[in-house]
């Protein structure tokens, strides 16, 4: 048999269960712990966590085009550098 298969192999409405595979889902079948037992882990113990610096944009991308900071020329694509949005031609690579 081929290794090769159809995407429409793997598109259908039912389950597909394979003939050689008798196993049932452990996981399906199990029932859930009570309440109050095992490992729960939601506590109201409050950890300290590092503050997290937000995300700084390196690009930017506009269709219509933008200023370059450095040079005023109306470009689509711009790049951060020291504080600015320039264009290709401005930005130190």
């Amino acid at each position: 048999m081929s290794r090769d298969r159809s995407l429409d192999d793997f598109a259908g409405s039912g389950v597909d269960v394979d003939e050689d595979e008798d196993e049932t889902d452990d996981v399906a079948t199990a029932e859930p712990d009570a309440p109050g037992t095992g490992d729960d882990s939601d506590t109201d113990d409050a950890v300290e966590t590092d503050a997290v610096a937000p995300a700084t944009p390196t690009y930017r991308f506009d269709p219509d085009g933008a200023a370059c900071d450095g040079c005023d020329e109306a470009v689509q694509k711009r790049w951060h550098d020291d504080g600015q949005f320039v264009c290709a031609d401005c930005k130190e690579w």
